[in-house]
């Protein structure tokens, strides 16, 4: 019989959240766990302890995770009445807290029968931390766009995908879609998302052909013909590769750029390995070029070029060193986004004045978006 009896609440123990106590239980349940137990003493005709049972069984799922610790109990007091005198219960629902250290003696719960509460009452009186970190969701950098919104953004390169909420592949490509616009953070492009059966985008349907789920489309900036992306790749790899070919960008898929940002085609690969060369009219030149180049959309990387460039045909060839030095003393230090990208531009044009490129970039330690 006591092997029966076992058994039995090792079985209640493992497969109820809420433990239902009889007078076979209680002893052992509550009284020799070794363990918190809140315990509602309740009956069954009473209509305040079942609305309340919704709460209850919320708090002992929220608490399962303890169950090593603390567990959730109640009695039917009206059947087992003898616990109500030694209990001194008087109304239902009642709960009260037996402790280890005092289980002759347990704690009663006054405050709002919700979850919540029962919670703050648990903490406070046993010390435990009971509560669940709150998760910290990140705000999403992928813009929401509909019918109305669409034509706001041609100014922009947008690289957009057109969406349905129960579709399948759409969910799959969702957190990858994200990764995108985080690696794009810093850059004046838009990455979007037209869920079409959440927002208005019958419009954005019609006009694109969009016959299928995802439909991935990009716009570069003052064009409203879009370039349709058919590669079965939807990693943030086979994205970031896309987008870095069509918008002109160096960035590698954890947001950081590459060996190549800053560089110009065209100008750059002239002045590789210039230090070894030191062909003063090959810097003439090129300072000429640049002033040519005006449609190049990195400006930064234009008047940095010329800032070197005439440091050099000044003779003041112990600049290339000593500022690869200092920047990347620079790239050790907690740096911001833009500055970050600043530096690493303006690394990759010494080191190409310095020596041929190399497929390696400078290691950017620390970085606060």
């Amino acid at each position: 019989m006591k092997i029966l009896s076992a058994l039995l609440l090792l079985f209640t123990l493992a497969f109820a959240e809420v433990i239902e106590l009889t007078n076979k239980n209680f002893d052992d349940v509550v009284l020799k766990s070794g363990k918190y137990t809140l315990v509602k003493f309740y009956a069954d005709w009473c209509s305040h302890c079942k609305r309340m049972n919704p709460e209850y069984e919320k708090l002992a799922e929220e608490l399962k995770p303890k169950s090593d610790l603390i567990q959730i109990a109640a009695i039917d007091a009206n059947k087992y009445s003898k616990y109500m005198k030694v209990y001194d219960i008087d109304g239902f629902p009642t709960m009260k807290l037996f402790t280890p250290k005092d289980i002759s003696h347990p704690i009663e719960f006054s405050g709002s029968r919700d979850s919540e509460s029962f919670l703050n009452f648990l903490e406070s009186t046993t010390g435990l931390k009971l509560k669940k970190k709150a998760e910290v969701n990140e705000p999403s950098l992928v813009q929401s766009i509909d019918d109305s919104t669409i034509d706001d953004l041609v100014g922009k390169d947008r690289f957009i995908a057109v969406t349905a909420s129960w579709c399948g592949y759409c969910k799959r490509l969702h957190p990858e879609w994200e990764k995108l616009a985080k690696a794009f953070g810093n850059d004046d492009i838009v990455i979007g998302n037209v869920v079409t059966d959440v927002v208005e985008g019958e419009n954005i349907k019609a006009k694109y052909k969009v016959q299928s789920f995802p439909t991935i489309l990009y716009f570069t900036a003052g064009s409203d013909e879009p370039i349709r992306y058919e590669s079965p790749d939807r990693t943030v790899e086979g994205l970031v590769k896309f987008v870095n070919e069509q918008a002109g960008l160096f960035r590698d898929p954890d947001g950081t750029l590459n060996f190549n940002a800053g560089l110009i085609p065209g100008v750059s690969d002239k002045l590789t390995n210039y230090i070894k060369e030191k062909d003063q009219s090959l810097l003439e030149s090129t300072l000429d070029l640049l002033s040519n180049h005006e449609h190049i959309k990195d400006k930064f990387s234009v008047k940095y070029h010329k800032k070197v460039i005439e440091k050099l045909l000044k003779g003041e060839n112990e600049f290339l060193n000593n500022e690869v030095e200092r920047l990347s003393k620079m790239l050790n230090t907690k740096l911001s986004a833009n500055n970050s990208d600043s530096v690493i531009k303006r690394l990759n044009i010494l080191r190409n004045f310095i020596e041929a490129k190399t497929e390696s970039k400078p290691q950017l330690l620390h970085q606060e978006l």
